[in-house]
């Protein structure tokens, strides 16, 4: 087709300058007026054609890219044209149009189906712009944030003031839990949010899911194994007291009567005075194994300051170094040079960090060479990562399941309470604890903070 335009518009041309040269050459070279009028007329002619061809081809071009531009896709074009290169170009115009109406109808297809999948997922969609305008909300986002219909955040404002703040605040990445009332139903939503850029706009995606049922299978599941723990803890104190005192009680009966003073023996007296005793430390033990238990829910709130890592870290190694030269163990501590600092309580934080050396202490009790290793580097959201690795004996599978259950221990003096203390202090921090370990390989222990 362009060539075939090119080829038109050369011979216009061309034939333009032989009817000028030749006007001229007969005006000028033969003195003939008449051929040199003739040549202009000619040349007249020839540009009226010309510019008839370039703005027929042009108002066809103008007039199919307006079509295209107000999404009209059902321009028709003339299929008699005996003008080769302008049919070439309709022709080419048609293909075009005809791709452009395809990619519509394909478009407008999976937007359709877009809009489906958003509007009846189980997941609830909110995009918000910079004015605070909602262009997308779906079915399960209109349920959560109880209304039917609303056009600006601010609406929300009215209805949920806390929901509406974790909407003006959640960065991208960040992850928020909230929950809420709608009617008889509630909701436990986790909150994320993204960006995208669209047109020069900016688009905050805020996606909400209700995780009520998997948080009310994993809170039951958790009292399961608390209640297996403290159970197993009671019944070990209480069984040997119940045993004892029973045995005693016979001590001072005799078919089934009270014995006399004078029937009562000098070892009768030494046995109860030592049972006596074991009932004293049973029930020490069992008020201990109680006053823990208190300690787990007297966390006070976290005094939050900045925290330089470098020093703080080094402080650790001071406090346990006495400890780790006696047990003759090599401390490693490594830092990405973009973690510098952290927001936390710094009491709270030394009583995790001390509570995770001293396990791996324990852990490489009988180990030839004795290695811990504490890594701080950057997350992947942004966040500081602190790992605590040692080469101890490590954990089963199955009590790796168990280590943040309260009172759960694999040490013969150990309480059980220092991991779960420490999954309190974290959560209260707004980070996470979480565990890798293998049987003679060792074990990891990573905080997100």
């Amino acid at each position: 087709m362009s060539k075939s335009l090119y080829f038109s518009i050369i011979s216009y041309v061309v034939l333009m300058v032989l009817a000028a040269t030749g006007s001229a050459y007969s005006y000028f070279g033969m003195d003939h007026i008449f051929p040199a009028v003739l040549g202009l007329v000619v040349l007249f002619v020839l540009s009226i054609l010309l510019i008839r061809y370039l703005n027929k081809t042009n108002r066809r071009l103008a007039y199919f890219i307006d079509s295209i531009r107000n999404n009209d896709t059902s321009v028709q074009f003339p299929g008699d044209i005996r003008n080769k290169p302008v049919m070439d170009l309709y022709n080419s115009l048609k293909i075009l149009n005809d791709l452009i109406r395809k990619v519509k109808i394909e478009s407008s297809y999976n937007e359709q189906l877009l809009k489906t999948l958003i509007e009846y997922s189980s997941t609830g969609f909110i995009t918000i712009d910079e004015n605070g305008d909602f262009e997308v909300l779906n079915h399960h986002a209109r349920r959560y944030l109880g209304v039917e219909y609303t056009s600006n955040l601010t609406r929300l404002k009215q209805e949920d003031a806390r929901l509406y703040h974790i909407f003006e605040t959640i960065g991208p990445g960040e992850n928020r839990i909230h929950r809420v009332q709608r009617e008889d139903q509630f909701y436990q939503l986790s909150i994320s949010a993204a960006e995208i850029k669209y047109y020069n706009k900016k688009f905050k995606v805020i996606s909400m899911q209700d995780i009520s049922r998997e948080l009310d299978e994993q809170e039951i599941e958790s009292w399961h194994k608390l209640f297996r723990v403290i159970t197993h803890e009671i019944m070990n104190s209480i069984a040997p007291i119940t045993s004892l005192s029973n045995t005693l009680t016979r001590l001072y009966q005799k078919n089934g009567h009270k014995k006399q003073p004078g029937e009562v023996s000098e070892k009768n007296i030494e046995d109860t005075i030592n049972g006596l005793k074991v009932i004293d430390d049973m029930g020490n033990g069992l008020m201990n194994f109680v006053q823990n238990y208190r300690q787990l829910n007297k966390i006070p709130k976290p005094n939050r300051v900045k925290i330089n890592l470098q020093p703080w870290l080094e402080n650790l190694k001071t406090f346990t170094g006495e400890i780790i030269r006696d047990k003759d163990i090599q401390l490693q501590i490594t830092m990405d040079n973009n973690c510098k600092t952290i927001y936390g309580d710094e009491k709270l934080l030394n009583q995790v960090m001390l509570n995770l050396v001293m396990n791996s202490v324990d852990a490489l009790e009988g180990r030839e060479e004795k290695k811990i290793a504490i890594k701080v580097n950057l997350g992947s959201d942004g966040k500081t990562v602190i790992t605590t690795s040692d080469n101890g004996k490590g954990l089963t599978d199955e009590d790796l399941e168990r280590v943040f259950v309260p009172f759960f221990t694999t040490k013969d003096n150990g309480n059980g309470i220092g991991l779960s203390l420490a999954k309190q202090i974290l959560k209260l921090h707004g980070g996470v604890i979480s565990m890798r370990s293998k049987p003679d390989k060792g074990t990891q222990v990573m905080i997100t903070i």
